[in-house]
């Protein structure tokens, strides 16, 4: 008995002090919001870094509006459809982790999607993109 109480406080207490301790997607998006735009003028890959919080962040509810107020306006807007024989549709804003007319950059080739809804109301998750351009 001693052993199995001892055991779920060694394995179960870090991951619940993890799960609590993790930012959520719209406080990454409002911590970062003046860095990310300024790295958008950059060829550095500033954004790399970045991009990190955003992937250990829990997923909330933000809307289209916070997103494009805090990180501004995406380079690329996608919609696509998944599923069949019942479809379900899906907007993703991708944002560039840098600027795509620098070709020297040591970074190349990476981007960053929010997926949303097809109405843009509900968002849903975020996903890694490689960048060909």
């Amino acid at each position: 008995m001693r052993i199995t109480i001892i055991s779920v406080l060694i394995f179960v207490t870090p991951v619940v002090c993890k799960a609590q301790s993790s930012h959520t997607v719209s406080s990454v998006c409002k911590e970062v919001s003046l860095q990310w735009k300024l790295g958008s003028t950059s060829c550095k890959g500033d954004r790399l870094k970045l991009v990190q919080l955003f992937q250990n962040a829990r997923p909330d509810s933000i809307s289209k509006n916070y997103l494009f107020n805090t990180l501004g306006k995406p380079n690329i807007i996608q919609r696509y459809s998944v599923g069949y024989p019942i479809n379900k549709n899906y907007v993703q804003f991708i944002y560039y982790i840098y600027k795509d007319d620098c070709p020297e950059i040591n970074v190349e080739g990476k981007a960053i999607g929010f997926v949303f809804d097809e109405l843009e109301t509900n968002f849903i998750r975020i996903e890694d993109h490689d960048y060909c351009g």
